[in-house]
């Protein structure tokens, strides 16, 4: 009989998998300079942004259809 995989299970594994990772990096020899950095940061930011208004959109259309469906219901 299998075991049940626990969230503890799952943290122990990637807590392993990331000293493995860190263990074993080597160096890059790469730059980046400042101006590319901060484009980086603000298209994550501005993906981040983007995606929080969508959804909170997407979510209030899914819940404004289900509440019209819910009053054709009764």
């Amino acid at each position: 009989m299998r075991r049940r995989t626990t969230n503890r299970d799952l943290l122990g594994l990637a807590w392993r998998t990331v000293v493995l990772v860190l263990s074993a990096t080597a160096p890059a020899h790469a730059y980046v300079d400042p101006g590319s950095g901060t484009m980086l940061w603000q298209l994550l930011l501005a993906a981040g942004a983007g995606a929080l208004l969508f959804g909170r959109r997407a979510l209030a259309r899914v819940v404004s259809l289900l509440r019209v469906g819910l009053r054709r219901g009764r």
